[in-house]
């Protein structure tokens, strides 16, 4: 079977970086450019990516392997996923259920961002799990800076006094 790449990395996508999504558009807007934050069908937000989905069906018409299962089951019909917790925006003040940043101000920070990037790391070299851009407490899951690692990796690194230390966040 077929599979297929996740969406493209952003540090303020929340949608599951290790999959790829759907972005369920009405027929009347289209779909969004490449390159964009859009919601996708399991409401959350991901990277449109420069290949369309439909370039990966399989000859017999299946789905490949990959896809975010929740984004397929809106699609099917099963209806939309239940949202998290609502919070509050840290960014405007606004009511999120995106993990403390709300779509508008993660979108926004999203076309800053675009433009200026490199291939970064979706996920902390250390412990692979993904960054988070909006938990940014000192040891939170945001990345650390331009490195590949997150806050927390850094923060546990507490043998920086000695002067011949390395370790994987040191080196």
């Amino acid at each position: 079977m077929t599979t297929i790449a996740p969406n493209p990395h952003s540090p303020y996508a929340d949608a599951d970086p290790t999959k790829r999504h759907i972005f369920a558009s009405p027929i009347f807007f289209g779909l969004p450019d490449p390159g964009v934050l859009a919601p996708t069908a399991c409401e959350r937000l991901a990277v449109v990516p420069e290949e369309p989905l439909r370039d990966a069906l399989t000859e017999d018409g299946a789905l490949p392997d990959g896809l975010c299962r929740a984004c397929v089951a809106v699609m099917q019909g099963a209806g939309r996923p239940a949202r998290p917790e609502t919070t509050q925006c840290g960014e405007c003040g606004n009511a999120t259920w995106h993990s403390g940043m709300c779509a508008v101000c993660r979108q926004q920070k999203h076309d800053e961002w675009w433009p200026t990037r490199e291939e970064q790391p979706a996920a902390c070299d250390q412990c692979k799990q993904p960054f988070d851009p909006s938990d940014t407490r000192f040891d939170g899951r945001a990345q650390h800076r331009a490195t590949p690692f997150c806050r927390r990796c850094v923060d546990r690194c507490h043998d920086t006094e000695i002067a011949d230390h390395r370790c994987a966040v040191c080196r």
